[in-house]
């Protein structure tokens, strides 16, 4: 299987996706900043609000510490990320995605928090996979 995405200015690899989380009647595209570092894919707080997902209506998961420091994790079960591979379209059905909140009341901090990416984690990527570019596009042979 092989997904398609691009560098963006800053360097950093994007995959696009659809987002399908049928319980709460969300299928929208999104992007996700690849991450081999990441044990796990995580929608990130901005996109989540972009996504009108309502953390009330989550799972409470455990602490998440990264980038954007301590976060609380809500878990979405039975989503779905859909890709384009060769033209075609490609479906990864996720147990458990997790869903960031960070709980900071600093309004500058929580408004750049708010910037931060949506990670495509080692949970889709499997163990091994190959990257390959021609500098402006990417595929990724899982």
């Amino acid at each position: 299987m092989k997904i398609e995405g691009y560098i963006a200015e800053n360097g950093a690899i994007i995959v696009p996706a659809l987002l399908i989380i049928q319980e709460l009647g969300i299928a929208q595209e999104m992007t996700l900043e690849l991450d081999t570092g990441a044990e796990a894919t995580v929608i990130s707080e901005g996109d989540a609000r972009k996504l009108g997902l309502d953390y009330s209506k989550l799972e409470k998961g455990g602490p998440a510490l990264g980038i954007g420091g301590m976060a609380q994790t809500y878990v979405v079960k039975g989503a779905a990320l859909s890709f384009i591979s060769d033209g075609w379209l490609i479906v990864k059905t996720m147990e458990r995605l997790e869903v960031l909140k960070h709980e900071v009341e600093d309004p500058v901090l929580q408004k750049a928090l708010q910037t931060l990416p949506s990670l495509l984690g080692r949970d889709v990527l499997g163990r091994k996979f190959v990257i390959t570019s021609d500098g402006k596009k990417v595929s990724i042979e899982l």
